[in-house]
């Protein structure tokens, strides 16, 4: 017979080799997860030392990342930076609704994607504290359940000169979604 002689096994019964074999896979699988969690500490605490504690409130102008690749262009020389964009509302602690212009689609972003914005013309379209009282009387474009909501100041964006109500209805439902047209009254101006 060529080759090393077979080791002679000891004949277990069948309990005995589950048992074992449940044994060493318990020790296997303690090892395993003692090894995962050293590394996601390690993983947590490189990600801790380079993340941002940066908060930001609404209001605030911040740059958003968004690389995109221009056909014809060096990467190098393009920039990988959007904005200014204003921040319009902390969804939580690492997600935030932001918004390029008052007609813009607000987009739902991730902290790390943003910087604070250090220009020297931040947008100033969005109006953070809460507008003063209204009556009925002072504005008749507003109604007193519209109050309580921040509102964007369009009134500064729309020239009001020369629309007339249907096209000031138009304008507003078109850039305005969330005002309701039920709130504002029918008896408008009109040039």
């Amino acid at each position: 017979m060529l080759g090393r002689p077979l080791e002679e096994t000891e004949e277990r019964s069948l309990p005995e080799f589950v048992e074992d074999l449940r044994k060493r896979m318990d020790r296997i699988h303690r090892f395993a997860r003692e090894k995962l969690k050293i590394h996601s500490d390690k993983m947590k605490q490189r990600l801790d030392t380079t993340s941002t504690e940066t908060a930001f409130k609404p209001g605030d102008a911040v740059w958003l990342y968004a690389p995109k690749r221009t056909k014809g262009k060096s990467p190098k020389l393009q920039s990988n930076w959007e904005g200014p964009y204003t921040i319009i509302k902390k969804i939580n602690d690492l997600v935030y609704r932001i918004q390029l212009s008052p007609r813009s689609k607000p987009k739902v972003v991730h902290l790390e994607r943003l910087a604070k914005y250090t220009g020297h013309n931040p947008p100033d379209w969005f109006v953070v504290e809460d507008p003063p009282p209204r009556t009925e009387d002072s504005d008749p474009l507003i109604n007193e359940n519209l109050n309580n909501t921040y509102l964007i100041s369009f009134f500064d964006i729309i020239d009001f000169d020369g629309l007339g109500e249907t096209d000031l209805c138009m304008c507003l439902r078109k850039s305005y979604k969330r005002f309701q047209l039920s709130g504002i009254r029918r008896n408008l101006p009109t040039a």
